[in-house]
């Protein structure tokens, strides 16, 4: 009797573990004004990525992969920008080990403002760098 009730609880232990991955993209987004919660779990595989999450963000197609390390990372942006179908605009960004994919599918940021500021969410620093050591 101990055996089945050890499976549940390793079952129901199991499914609480919800990978929270993405969370400091997502969190810049917050930061930013920008509401991330639609973002499901979606097929890494296409990505060369470990795990991936994909919906929309200010009406953008957005995709936030992990990558074993940075340098997967970076070589996973690059690529993004192929796997996100065909969008005029396309982006892949890497911070870290995760990747960032976004796509005007549907032709709403003709102006790309949206995605100029959900990647300058992404990297605060590169904004106003007054570092006087480069």
């Amino acid at each position: 009797m101990r055996i089945p009730l050890l499976a549940g609880a390793l079952l129901v232990l199991g499914g609480c573990g919800k990978s929270d991955f993405h969370a400091p993209v997502t969190s810049a987004w917050s930061e930013a004004g920008v509401e991330a919660a639609g973002l499901t779990t979606t097929d890494a595989a296409p990505f060369g990525a470990t795990e991936c999450v994909k919906g929309k963000v200010e009406k953008l197609t957005a995709v936030v992969c992990s990558y074993p390390s940075e340098e997967a990372a970076k070589s996973g942006a690059t690529g993004m920008e192929d796997s996100l179908g065909e969008a005029v605009t396309r982006v892949g960004y890497a911070t870290g080990k995760l990747a960032v994919g976004l796509a005007d599918d549907d032709g709403v940021d003709l102006k790309g403002q949206t995605i100029a500021k959900l990647l300058s969410a992404l990297a605060p620093e590169e904004k106003g760098d007054d570092d006087e050591s480069k």
